[in-house]
């Protein structure tokens, strides 16, 4: 199969935002493609399968379902066409989270990398990135998998994702121990009398949010990232996030050409992509002389076959690149 075996019917879309989950469209064609709502468990949006004008998966998993983040500078149907792609190349249900450019229209490049910024700063109010952290939190506390498919700045938000998702399991799991209880109980007692007196004294609750945090990182990071890696698989592919919290399963796949992670990504040498992590390069030159956006494409370079490309030296690509790693979607 090449590049150009691969040829899907256009997406039809109705309208969806920042943040939104994108799933198939009830009572239309199959690949039409609609917003969910963000609060919504993501194993009830319906899923988009393959839907190609020219050949079809080998196999379609439909026990199996993915959840697809988009990087900078994506309108809304440049995301569902990738989506399509997704299901096309995987064989599995797939549901996006939308992670907005612009006005989903006309892109704004500028904004998405101000938002980039913040969200490796922990400083801004990504949608897209709380949409995922439930998603996270949600299926370690129901058992339900999440398999994160994540492209350029969708690594950075998966990243962090992960990360509020662990304080939020933290919480919830250390209230349900007795003695890290007793320590939350006695920081929000503190901190109520001091807020009711209209004055704080300075390090008065300090040694009790230490005492919890440490029973916390002692007693309730294990459980936490024991979930992590029962329930959550992550793939990132030209992902500009360089530093992954442990407990997940992560694959992250660089393309030598592409400035992206090699800038700010896994391709880097100052990286953590997380404990147990496969990094996988491969060379992919979309036919330019050097390196550039063409070699980051999600649709045109992460997810064809290598029969299209050629490595630096101009030979034909190793044809054993595998885009989606099913051995982990589970």
């Amino acid at each position: 199969m090449s590049a150009t075996d691969i040829e899907l019917q256009k997406p039809t879309i109705s309208p969806f935002g920042d943040g939104d989950y994108t799933g198939s469209s009830q009572n239309t064609p199959p690949g039409n493609i609609r917003g969910y709502g963000k609060t919504d468990y993501f194993w009830t949006i319906p899923s988009v399968t393959s839907a190609s004008t020219a050949l079809n998966p080998i196999a379609t998993l439909t026990n199996k379902r993915v959840i697809y983040v988009n990087g900078i500078g994506t309108p809304m149907m440049s995301h569902a066409y990738t989506v399509k792609l997704l299901a096309y190349v995987s064989g599995c249900g797939v549901v996006g989270i939308y992670n907005q450019s612009g006005d989903g229209t006309d892109t704004n490049l500028f904004f998405d990398l101000v938002q980039c910024l913040g969200d490796k700063t922990g400083l801004s109010n990504n949608p897209a990135t709380r949409t995922m952290a439930k998603a996270i939190f949600d299926g370690c506390v129901s058992g339900v998998y999440v398999n994160i498919i994540a492209h350029s700045q969708g690594a950075i938000i998966t990243s962090r994702a992960i990360r509020q998702a662990i304080g939020m399991l933290l919480d919830r799991y250390g209230r349900m121990n007795a003695t890290v209880n007793a320590l939350f109980q006695e920081v929000e007692r503190r901190r109520g009398f001091f807020e009711n007196v209209g004055r704080g004294i300075i390090g008065s609750g300090d040694q009790d949010r230490l005492r919890l945090e440490i029973a916390l990182q002692r007693e309730i990071r294990p459980l936490v990232e024991e979930r992590l890696g029962s329930f959550v698989s992550v793939q990132t592919f030209g992902g500009a996030g360089r530093f992954f919290p442990n407990g997940p399963l992560y694959r992250h796949v660089v393309n030598a050409w592409d400035p992206v992670p090699n800038a700010f990504g896994q391709g880097d040498i100052m990286t953590g992509p997380g404990r147990g992590a496969v990094v996988q390069t491969i060379n992919r030159n979309a036919g330019t002389i050097g390196p550039d956006f063409d070699d980051h494409s999600m649709d045109g370079v992460y997810l064809q076959n290598s029969q299209y490309f050629v490595d630096r030296s101009g030979r034909s690509v190793d044809t054993n690149y595998i885009a989606i790693d099913l051995n982990r979607i589970r």
